[in-house]
């Protein structure tokens, strides 16, 4: 299946997610969707969304939302809030 949503992330916004996956801040929907984000990148890893489910079992819900939320509204102004 193509993926409807593409996300792309620059090596700041990656250390942004690193960062609050390695020291979890915040609350747990931001680490959920670091770890979400991370792994879609589409200059990193590029994993499909069976091999998030199958990685972390996350709700569709908010796997469909991370990668929504980071590609259409742009990734710098989700990045500081959600990553």
């Amino acid at each position: 299946m193509k993926k409807k949503y593409i996300v792309q992330l620059t090596d700041e916004d990656r250390q942004s997610c690193d960062g609050t996956i390695d020291k979890p801040k915040g609350n747990s929907q931001k680490v959920r969707r670091a770890r979400i984000l991370r792994p879609v990148d589409a200059d990193g890893p590029n994993w499909t969304d069976s091999q998030i489910a199958e990685e972390w079992t996350p709700d569709c819900r908010h796997r469909d939302a991370a990668r929504r939320d980071c590609s259409v509204a742009g990734r710098r102004e989700h990045s500081s809030a959600r990553c």
